[in-house]
């Protein structure tokens, strides 16, 4: 965590076998950092989640990020993966 309540970035809930972050060696518990060099630090967590889904709505299927993470009390690792389309679930409306 950082200093006065701020968070250092979103926590990883849950990796999609398969994935994109499964196959970067990312893991529930890790702390995004950083996708390309744009910081995800912010004043709470939810703060720090929004800048990662609109840092990710501007990114298409293929490109390539540079992910910074940490990883527990680790020092702070960069991987880089390719960003793959969203699950159908996440693309369309739910009904209500």
């Amino acid at each position: 965590p950082g200093e006065g309540g701020k968070v250092d970035g979103p926590v990883i809930a849950s990796v999609l076998p398969g994935g994109a972050a499964a196959a970067a060696g990312l893991a529930v518990g890790d702390t995004l950092l950083a996708v390309n060099n744009d910081p995800l630090a912010a004043a709470s967590a939810a703060a720090a989640n929004g800048k990662l889904v609109r840092f990710m709505a501007g990114v298409n299927p293929g490109e390539e990020l540079t992910v910074r993470y940490r990883r527990g009390t680790a020092a702070p690792a960069v991987v880089k993966l390719t960003a793959m389309p969203a699950p159908l679930a996440f693309t369309r409306p739910m009904p209500m």
